[in-house]
């Protein structure tokens, strides 16, 4: 499947998945493939008005991702530096910190590691009147950083994402 195929696969699973109560976590399967991720999570913080957080993943075994939640939880989600990351834009995380320092942090060593993911793209869905969510895509290091054209089909498909 063409990169055009797969984010039109991923805006219709986008689109399917507001009707349904899991209907996001269904529709990460299609999103990882347009960014031929290892690992996509989608989370948001609880809100000021009680809501609470919600946590979805595709890619990762429970254990592993149980200590992931544990450890975003126990931090409040991610590293403070997301927060001040352009709304609705993907973003390499290697622009914000470098491989060198993001591999020294704790929250790396405990949470992410285990995870078997090193590279990633983080979209901050900026929403009305609750904490802003995000989009977190990920891969291990072998499987290589994301290119240009993978970040091309993100901006494409980050706006469908907007309304979750």
């Amino acid at each position: 499947m063409g990169r055009p195929e797969a984010i039109l696969k991923a805006v219709h699973a986008l689109y399917d998945g507001l009707f349904s109560p899991d209907g996001l976590k269904s529709a990460l399967p299609a999103v990882a493939e347009v960014a031929n991720a290892d690992m996509v999570t989608f989370h948001h913080p609880a809100g000021t008005d009680g809501e609470p957080a919600f946590f979805a993943s595709v890619g990762c075994d429970p254990d592993r991702l149980a200590r992931l939640r544990e450890r975003a939880a126990e931090r409040g989600a991610l590293p403070s530096w997301t927060a001040r990351l352009p709304a609705g834009l993907p973003i390499l995380r290697g622009e914000r910190i470098s491989d060198r320092d993001f591999e020294r942090r704790e929250f790396y060593n405990e949470a992410i590691r285990p995870t078997h993911t090193f590279y990633a793209v983080i979209t901050r869905l900026q929403r009305e009147l609750q904490p802003d969510a995000f989009l977190v895509y990920a891969r291990r290091l072998s499987s290589g950083n994301f290119n240009e054209e993978v970040l091309a089909a993100l901006r494409t498909l980050a706006p469908i994402s907007l309304p979750l």
